[in-house]
Formats: C-alpha cells, sequence, structure tokens
C-alpha cells in the first residue's frame, strides 16, 4: 500500500544519531555510517531499509489497520510504529521482532509517534 511516512538514521548502530536529513560529506568515517530509512505504509507494515543499496532489512509486522507514523530511537536499535489500530508499537530495529505495544483506550487511530530525548531516559534525570 501507500507509504504514510517514513523516517532516516544515519549513525553507528548502538551509538547516536546525526538526525534526519544529515549528510555524510566529508566525513572521514563515512564508510562505518548506517544509513538506515524506515517505512509506514497502508498495508498495516513497516519496513527498514538500507538506504545506500536499497535493499529490505526487515518487516515489522504487527498491526491490524493501516500505519500513520514511524521514527527511529536517537541510537537506532529500536523503531516506534503508530497506526490506525489504536496502538503504538515497539520493534528491534534488526531483527524485526515486537519489543511493546501500547493501546489507546479508545478505538482511535494513534496520529504520530516519537522518541523522547536521550535525556529523558538518563538515571540522572530519574534519580530526583
Amino acid at each position: 500500500g501507500p507509504v504514510k511516512g517514513c523516517a532516516l538514521w544515519v549513525g553507528r548502530p548502538g551509538g547516536s544519531s546525526r538526525g534526519d536529513g544529515a549528510s555524510l560529506e566529508g566525513d572521514d568515517d563515512a564508510e562505518e555510517q548506517d544509513v538506515r530509512l524506515v517505512t509506514a505504509s497502508a498495508d498495516a507494515t513497516a519496513r527498514v531499509w538500507d538506504a545506500a543499496s536499497g535493499a529490505l532489512l526487515t518487516t515489522l509486522e504487527g498491526h491490524a489497520r493501516g500505519l500513520t507514523g514511524c521514527a527511529f530511537s536517537p541510537d537506532g536499535l529500536r523503531v516506534v510504529t503508530s497506526g490506525h489500530d489504536s496502538t503504538a508499537r515497539v520493534w528491534d530495529a534488526t531483527t524485526g521482532a515486537s519489543i511493546g505495544v501500547v493501546k489507546h483506550a479508545e478505538s482511535l487511530a494513534v496520529w504520530g509517534c516519537d522518541f523522547a530525548a536521550p535525556a529523558a531516559w538518563s538515571s540522572e534525570s530519574s534519580s530526583s
């Protein structure tokens, strides 16, 4: 089905992202960078692609209806998706395994999703 959203991730797996639309020009370590794209589709799947080669890396299946959005975690290890099935789901970006599901209490579409900034998850911010 038609693509409903996409996100670009540039970085080293487990490291931090350079952000959507990051450029690798002039980067001495560019050949070591991982550039991936995740797409959210109306067919209820998301797909993770190698942006350089166009190769499909994994398909994320589990939503009951079409997707409305997707995003990579800052470290590139996870993907979050949102859908018309009233859920947001977290996935392992490499294996495609489901990590968690959050279901909206009402039968409403979840229209967007993203990860919090890394500092929001740090032990320093939760120990106060």
